[in-house]
């Protein structure tokens, strides 16, 4: 109990440094950035996926975040489709046919200083559509929460590495989520990631690595293409997902 209240007064309190990069989205990848969406703008990242799991049929239907900030340090996320690169859970999905609808709060805790990562913490919860009208009595729930770190190794070169958990009715004691991120500037407008991440139910079920590497485009400075291949590995087989995405940031010039 302790250390719960020391969690929350540390998310509470922060630390009010100024975010010194450029305007920064969450996709690609499995990894979030601990950058928030700058203040009087909204950011809109949205994507579509091929997997060797679902074929064509969720082409059509793309993932939408909405991103806003309601103070310096937070931030508010809405996500239509929202969901973990995860195959037993996709596997669940298709099984139930879920689209699910995702609220998430995201916290700047402190800036890159002497070292020391930016970091933010983030609190998500995510609920499928086709159950919403008898929400409080469906017996689905999923929270996830984790830290987004980031450190920025020179011009060329960034480390950004997430530390996590999640709790659904499904693993009710819980699945670790890690990831670890190497982003690399080719250019102003051109940049490349490569990135490793892991799903560790603590049940006695499969542990899911997996890894996947992306380009991302520029053709404005608010604006951003990305393209990227993710590979999962369950239960002795390998699952390719091939996902592509154009992100925005509208408001303040």
């Amino acid at each position: 109990m302790k250390f719960l209240s020391f969690l929350i007064g540390f998310i509470t309190v922060g630390v009010s440094l100024a975010q010194e990069t450029p305007i920064v989205f969450d996709r690609p990848g499995i990894a979030d950035s601990p950058y928030l969406v700058e203040q009087q703008t909204w950011q809109i990242e949205a994507g579509i996926g091929y997997s060797a799991i679902t074929g064509r049929k969720e082409v059509p239907n793309p993932t939408v975040m909405l991103r806003k900030a309601i103070s310096k340090n937070d931030e508010l996320r809405l996500t239509y489709n929202y969901g973990l690169q995860m195959i037993a859970l996709i596997k669940d999905d298709m099984s139930t046919g879920f689209d699910h609808l995702a609220l998430g709060w995201k916290r700047k805790l402190m800036g890159e200083k002497n070292g020391l990562p930016e970091t933010s913490f983030l609190l998500n919860t995510y609920f499928p559509i086709q159950q919403l009208s008898k929400i409080a009595h469906a017996g689905v729930y999923a929270i996830e929460a984790g830290f987004q770190c980031q450190n920025n190794l020179s011009d060329r070169f960034a480390l950004n590495y997430n530390l996590g958990g999640l709790i659904t009715n499904k693993y009710n004691t819980g699945v670790l989520t890690s990831s670890v991120c190497l982003n690399i500037s080719g250019s102003d407008k051109i940049g490349f990631f490569v990135e490793g991440f892991l799903y560790a139910p603590f049940q006695n079920t499969f542990i899911e690595p997996g890894a996947d590497v992306g380009i991302v485009y520029n053709p404005t400075q608010r604006s951003q293409i990305d393209l990227s291949i993710i590979d999962n590995y369950y239960n002795g087989s390998h699952y390719a997902t091939v996902l592509f995405g154009y992100s925005i940031s509208l408001g303040r010039k």
